[in-house]
């Protein structure tokens, strides 16, 4: 039986793995703080079809698949984090394919907290959105009355 090795040249995504920790804030609350281990090359595919359903019984967020050679020089987990350039992946299930120390596929969601859109920005997406009417509605007993 061959080793599962991905094609040549499939390697192309330059990747930083990220591990979490705590720190206290100005305030002693903890503050969630993000360490870069290592950076690697990978493998970044979106899923899609049957290889997403497969992929959702393991991880139920999984949007991606990395996979990357197998080393002892770091271990990502799930709840760490994956960058390619500026997008975020969380990582959700990491794959030991095998159990034979080659390949590690790892199943990942892109993060998308933070992200605000504008009215026109939100039309142009979706093309439906309208936005609600910003004038001001006040009551007073029985009557309603409609500021411009």
């Amino acid at each position: 039986m061959s080793l599962p090795l991905p094609k040549p040249g499939a390697m192309q995504h330059s990747l930083t793995l990220q591990k979490r920790f705590y720190a206290p804030d100005s305030r002693g609350q903890n503050k969630t703080e993000w360490d870069s281990r290592a950076s690697f090359a990978g493998s970044l595919e979106s899923l899609a079809g049957i290889e997403l359903i497969r992929a959702r019984k393991k991880y139920a967020r999984a949007t991606y698949r990395v996979e990357t050679y197998f080393t002892t020089d770091y271990t990502p987990t799930a709840g760490d984090r994956l960058l390619f350039g500026a997008r975020t992946f969380d990582i959700g299930d990491v794959d030991n394919v095998d159990e034979r120390n080659s390949l590690w596929r790892i199943l990942v969601s892109e993060e998308t907290s933070g992200a605000s859109f504008s009215p026109a920005q939100l039309t142009n997406l979706v093309g439906w959105y309208k936005p609600a009417e910003t004038s001001l509605i006040t009551t007073s007993g029985n009557e309603v009355t409609k500021i411009e």
